[in-house]
């Protein structure tokens, strides 16, 4: 994952200083949780002298840890997260191991078949903090972590847990419609799975407010409820709508012939720089660069113009539109490493202060 590298390199900078300043404590500390989230860093034989030293320094192998068990207990929301600088143990291997092997969405959280919704809400938050790949270290921990993400993403919709329920994990796949193949259901093709994002759903669950998770749940509720009405419809009247069918599959090709015989506008500009948006101009009040097709830009819209302010404002928007997005995503990283920084917040910022 590109932000544990980019975290690694983070940690890589401050343990390199706390070195440079004769701090081995903090420099192994640091070095280490950057050999966690990067194992490619040539760091092994710097951490095992390291360790050594601090054994002798510290008067036994155990005082390391026993500091580290203390500063956990002083402030143990901070440093829970942390628990990956000292490598994966026998715990996580073996909680990633047995996840990798189970397919069924109820054993994967460690549940029966008669749970309640809370009982998967608290499964979800004890497992998937176990095996996230910021946090787990163990081989396979990323495809563990999807594997939880899947299972609660399924069991926490009443209209997918039922259809789960009903067709299973490991039996084979059903025809609904004995005379068409095109409706089938398996435990590999759920509708929400072609949906669902496993970071999205962590983040949403723990960052996010409840309002914003169950709206989440009630969009993937609704497309999949809409998917079986439309579905139960077209098994009933199957011979009605063959006809309508092949119009349907027809549209896109007339589409296609309406857009070549009737012309359409092209945008008056592009935020990004690609053929034919070749030429750069940068709003006034903020100088946010946009790319327009023509020089000839000035004379239709020319500066000062309403028409031109028009233009500005929109680029404006979009503009703070594309930093609110990235600025959210760095807020919840840096929820899990304070040193990260938030440029696109920083810009963000910089809209609202002028």
């Amino acid at each position: 994952m590109n932000a544990n590298k980019d975290a690694a390199k983070a940690y890589l900078r401050i343990g390199n200083k706390a070195l440079q300043e004769g701090d081995k404590s903090k420099a192994f500390k640091y070095l280490k949780k950057a050999y966690c989230l990067d194992t490619t860093l040539p760091l092994g034989l710097l951490l095992s002298s390291l360790e050594e030293d601090l054994k002798l320094d510290d008067g036994g192998p155990d005082t390391v840890a026993q500091k580290r068990t203390k500063q956990n207990i002083s402030n143990p929301g901070e440093n829970s997260y942390d628990s990956t600088t000292s490598g994966p143990s026998t715990e996580q291997l073996d909680i990633v191991q047995r996840l990798r092997k189970t397919k069924d969405y109820y054993e994967i959280l460690g549940l029966s078949k008669n749970c309640t919704a809370e009982d998967i809400r608290k499964a979800y938050r004890k497992i998937s903090l176990k095996v996230h790949p910021d946090k787990n270290c163990a081989p396979g921990a990323e495809d563990a972590f999807k594997l939880v993400s899947k299972a609660f993403s399924c069991l926490s919709n009443v209209d997918s847990r039922s259809k789960y329920d009903l067709y299973g994990s490991d039996e084979p796949q059903r025809i609904v419609q004995p005379r068409s193949t095109r409706y089938r259901y398996s435990h590999t093709n759920f509708p929400f799975e072609d949906m669902f994002d496993a970071d999205e759903i962590f983040n949403s669950f723990f960052f996010g407010s409840e309002n914003e998770f169950h709206r989440a749940q009630y969009v993937r509720r609704y497309r999949t409820s809409t998917t079986g009405a439309r579905q139960t419809q077209q098994n009933c009247n199957n011979d009605n709508f063959n006809g309508f069918f092949t119009f349907l599959q027809l549209l896109p090709i007339l589409a296609l012939l309406l857009l070549a015989l009737f012309p359409f506008s092209k945008p008056v500009y592009s935020m990004d720089q690609v053929a034919p948006y070749d030429f750069q101009f940068s709003t006034v009040k903020h100088q946010v660069p946009f790319y327009v097709t023509s020089m000839d830009f000035e004379k239709e819209y020319p500066p000062g113009s309403f028409s031109r302010k028009n233009v500005e404002a929109r680029v404006e928007r979009d503009m703070m539109d594309m930093l609110s997005y990235h600025c959210r995503r760095e807020l919840h990283r840096q929820r899990w490493n304070r040193s990260l920084k938030t440029p696109n917040c920083d810009k963000l910022q910089a809209f609202y202060v002028e």
